[in-house]
């Protein structure tokens, strides 16, 4: 994989070098206060509209980033209706996409370490107040079940450009589609990038080791397609 990026100009002879010695520190523990906050499960949410994904999910173990996707719901995001503009079928089956979603969500997660969750919100544009709604609404349901978790709502600008490796949180990296390409050699889903971004930037104190950056390096997000 890391060749066939060097040959598509994607990563550099020093990105892959840098990658090298990454592979030979992967015993490496990371440093003690990552080790500490390993004890507490944070989680970053990512609203997209395209039909690929509505909700990307990650986790600040570094475990499978998540992806939830409905098709009929990015037709919806397509007209740029507001929720009270919505027939009562269509807000009918968004609710059940939020009971979907729920349960699904529960299933992911540690419930014993679930403390933090940080969400994207997205500008006030028309065309995204369904899908803010579609977070609101989540993150409320899930407050019902974990009264005690601490719910952060962020703006979501820029976090799709900023690159989650960079020495800086305003450092950019180099997006291409669906793709996301860190400065550090890194290749990884747009989305999922722009989603550990806002999880650092609700959690100013998380960060990554070098065996889990690496661990990251093309890993490729589970799908959850709704379609009832």
């Amino acid at each position: 994989m890391i060749l066939q990026q060097i040959q598509n100009g994607y990563l550099s002879q020093s990105h892959f070098k840098e990658i090298t010695q990454l592979k030979q520190l992967e015993d490496e523990k990371p440093p003690a206060e990552i080790v500490r906050g390993r004890k507490e499960l944070k989680v970053g949410i990512d609203l997209n509209s395209n039909k690929l994904n509505i909700l990307t999910v990650v986790f600040s173990d570094f475990r499978q980033p998540v992806q939830f996707s409905c098709e009929r719901l990015t037709k919806l995001f397509a007209q740029n209706k507001k929720y009270k503009q919505l027939p009562s079928t269509d807000k009918n089956y968004l609710y059940c996409f939020e009971l979907f979603l729920l349960k699904e969500f529960k299933k992911l997660i540690d419930k014993d370490k679930l403390t933090t969750l940080v969400i994207g919100n997205l500008s006030n544009k028309p065309e995204n107040n369904l899908l803010n709604t579609i977070g609101s609404i989540f993150t409320s349901e899930l407050k019902k079940e974990f009264p005690k978790l601490k719910v952060i709502t962020i703006a979501e600008f820029e976090t799709s450009h900023l690159d989650f490796f960079g020495e800086t949180p305003l450092e950019f990296g180099h997006r291409v589609d669906r793709r996301f390409y860190s400065n550090s050699g890194i290749v990884l889903d747009a989305d999922v990038n722009a989603a550990y971004n806002i999880l650092r930037r609700g959690c100013s104190d998380f960060n990554c080791s070098r065996k889990e950056r690496l661990d990251l390096n093309n890993k490729i997000p589970r799908r959850i397609v709704f379609k009832k």
